[in-house]
């Protein structure tokens, strides 16, 4: 079975993601081609895979632009949206109580809207680059570290992880295990 995981990511953090989901997969004798939406020269034809996980960070409330567009544009040609995956990566979804939050405003009003109702989905936590070689924007780093702060996170080390490897790990083998039942 051939699975495309196709991404969009402002920073990097999606992009870990996807791959690790990928990574997993492969593992697990599957085929997967892992695309970011925002680089690549051919968007990848749905219609040449068995199943599809598409992810995307958050940022001030927003899917990046080429995963959102991509679902859209290709909503119609998932006939099967259990074979569909969604994922998240937010800085609400730290916590359980979070990714639940997450799901509920960034996700499920968007499957909901392309009549996607089927899809499997989870959101994952963010990771922040406060370092100096950051791609993250002067601005944008300074909201973020107040905002983290007043969480009583520890913003001192530069980088903070809060996603959850092995809630990612059980996304992608539970999606993985489905896939293969279906082959039966």
């Amino acid at each position: 079975m051939k699975v495309l995981i196709a991404y969009g990511t402002r920073y990097g953090s999606t992009e870990e993601i996807a791959a690790r989901i990928g990574q997993i997969l492969h593992d697990a004798g599957l085929t997967t081609d892992v695309v970011n939406l925002k680089t690549t020269k051919m968007k990848p034809d749905v219609a040449a895979y068995d199943g599809w996980i598409v992810g995307s960070g958050i940022q001030m409330g927003h899917w990046t632009k080429v995963a959102k567009s991509f679902l859209s544009k290709n909503k119609w040609k998932f006939t099967d949206s259990t074979k569909l995956a969604i994922f998240l990566s937010c800085g609400t979804a730290k916590t359980p109580e979070g990714r639940d939050k997450a799901k509920k405003d960034y996700i499920l009003p968007l499957l909901t809207s392309f009549g996607l109702q089927n899809a499997r989905y989870d959101a994952f936590g963010g990771f922040y680059d406060f370092t100096d070689s950051s791609r993250v924007g002067s601005f944008f780093k300074k909201i973020m570290k107040k905002a983290l702060e007043e969480d009583g996170v520890d913003v001192s080390a530069g980088k903070i992880d809060q996603r959850d490897w092995g809630q990612i790990e059980s996304f992608a083998k539970d999606y993985g295990n489905f896939l293969k039942e279906l082959q039966k």
